[in-house]
């Protein structure tokens, strides 16, 4: 029988950040507390907004609020996003992760 992974707290429980998608469609996850994995992929739900971040173990971890709807044509066409791990106005990881779009 296949072990089930429990999902890791929300982001929005441990850490401040902002999601922003530039002029040319590329899109930033800002956070201010440093991960303690680096996440293999991260995974945007279409139907329910959600987006996660996905580990190497399976673990899961959600932002802890949806994406706006209105943001979903810029997620469409997108391969990856880029983690910002920001303290103040210092970046001090950057990590480009490949995006997978779920449909239900």
């Amino acid at each position: 029988m296949a072990q089930t992974i429990p999902p890791k707290a929300d982001l929005s429980d441990t850490s401040k950040f902002s999601l922003t998608i530039t002029k040319h469609n590329k899109i930033y996850l800002f956070y201010d507390t440093e991960l303690t994995d680096i996440p293999n992929w991260v995974e945007y739900d279409h139907d329910t907004s959600a987006l996660s971040l996905v580990y190497e173990d399976g673990t899961q971890q959600n932002l802890g609020i949806p994406v706006n709807k209105s943001l979903q044509p810029y997620f469409q066409n997108q391969t990856s996003l880029f983690l910002i791990h920001r303290e103040g106005e210092e970046d001090k990881t950057i990590y480009e992760v490949p995006l997978m779009i779920r449909h239900v």
